[in-house]
């Protein structure tokens, strides 16, 4: 009968070593295992070692493997000797940690380790713990968001730190902890916090939630949830356009398209006496009436060649809230924009990539048009006036922006285009550079 004389095992998310190294993140370092034996042992010593990795999720089947080194055809086995795993867990024979825990918490234990065929036993200590979900509102944010007095808003909950299972279907629900902003409500099904602040100030309140399976349930810690309302701002909506119902300070309208903007009070206010700020001079496209304090219009032009523009309005306007008034103000940047905008590339995630053609063969290149068909406008290409164009032997440019032809030499080209477009009434220009290697 061999006699075990050490075994050192550690237990937790490393590995312990064999031959005197460390251990891992839980346990006893490791150490030389040495067993007195026969041939099959060298120098008459065996050196093992035992680890576990990773951790259990609460109400997750948990199946924690041992790894077993060294042991050399001895079948380990191990028992508790103190401590306690959490709830749902046990310690089987084979070393394995089992079971569907359902309780969080840490364990330390106190194992004894025998091999069979081997003499003499070795106690060690070893932890690990079982973790459950988090729920956060602002996990990504180093202060609170601010939001204007009365703007309608929603925040959702963030679930962190749980894997979907099909067998624990899982279902929450919501409970507010402490007082929320006034004018905001909590969703008990979605934890959704919504509504339109009432109160300016800095807010904190704690939302606690619970997880309901059908192994148990499980209340992580409260969640934060913090607010700073800011005072009422003056807020426009799109109504009609490409971004319609967006609120925003930078809408977006299309060059040739109608739009509207219209200003959007805040939640139990009303706004009144709507002016032009910074002299009232507005392109003539674009229109205001001082009584709604709508904009609307349709950008009929863009500077010589450039694919958007920014036209900046200010406004201002008076809001009473519960027979208080009060003077408001905001600079809208309208960002206005070619319906179209043509590129010549290889490869549309890199738009500065030359077109390829080769010697000898006959070669088609037409231009990627971004935006709406380019069979809803009017246009023309010719070469930039102000830029040399070079093109290789054998290939034409077309009226439609096309490159036809078979090019007989090799080497580099370039040839700037100016295109000139026609969408509904309103006209620009574009400079798309082309950019051809012929090998």
């Amino acid at each position: 009968m061999r006699n075990i004389r050490s075994i050192v095992v550690a237990m937790g998310l490393g590995l312990a070593a064999c031959g005197g190294g460390g251990g891992g993140s839980g346990g006893t370092p490791g150490s030389a295992a040495e067993i007195e034996g026969g041939p099959d042992v060298d120098r008459g010593v065996l050196e093992v070692s035992v680890s576990w990795g990773g951790g259990a999720e609460i109400f997750h089947a948990a199946h924690i493997a041992a790894t077993l080194n060294g042991f050399r055809g001895h079948t380990p086995k191990c028992t508790l000797v103190s401590g306690s795993l959490p709830p749902g867990l046990q310690l089987q024979s084979d070393c394995a940690i089992t079971g569907r825990p359902v309780a969080t918490g840490t364990w330390y234990l106190t194992v004894r380790v025998a091999a069979a065929g081997v003499s003499g036993t070795l106690d060690f200590t070893a932890e690990g713990a079982v973790y459950g979900p988090t729920v956060a509102y602002d996990r990504l944010s180093f202060s609170p968001p601010h939001v204007p007095l009365g703007t309608e808003m929603r925040t959702a909950p963030e679930i962190e730190s749980w894997n979907v299972d099909p067998d624990v279907p899982p279902t929450w629900t919501y409970e507010a902890a402490s007082t929320l902003p006034p004018g905001l409500q909590l969703d008990p099904v979605t934890g959704v916090i919504g509504g339109a602040p009432s109160g300016e100030g800095s807010y904190v309140a704690e939302v606690q939630a619970t997880l309901h399976t059908p192994y148990g349930t499980y209340q992580p810690p409260g969640s934060r949830y913090r607010l700073e309302v800011t005072p009422e701002a003056l807020a426009y909506a799109v109504a009609t356009g490409p971004s319609a119902g967006l609120v925003s300070d930078a809408p977006i309208v299309v060059l040739g398209e109608s739009f509207a903007l219209v200003p959007k009070p805040g939640a139990g206010s009303t706004l009144a006496a709507f002016s032009l700020q910074g002299g009232g001079v507005l392109p003539s496209w674009l229109s205001f009436d001082p009584a709604t304090g709508t904009l609307s219009g349709r950008p009929t032009t863009l500077p010589p060649l450039a694919p958007s523009t920014s036209v900046n309005v200010g406004v201002a306007a008076v809001s009473t809230r519960a027979g208080v008034s009060k003077a408001l103000q905001t600079v809208l940047h309208l960002d206005v924009q070619a319906p179209v905008t043509v590129l010549y590339t290889s490869d549309p995630l890199a738009p500065s990539a030359p077109l390829i053609g080769k010697a000898g063969s006959p070669l088609h290149v037409t231009p990627m048009w971004l935006g709406i068909s380019p069979s809803r406008i009017t246009f023309s290409a010719v070469p930039f006036a102000s830029m040399p164009c070079s093109l290789p032997p054998g290939v034409a440019l077309q009226p439609n922006g096309d490159f036809v032809g078979t090019p007989t030499v090799k080497g580099a080209y370039e040839c700037p285009l100016e295109f000139t477009m026609e969408y509904q009434g309103a006209a620009w220009s574009q400079l798309a550079p082309v950019r051809l290697v012929v090998e």
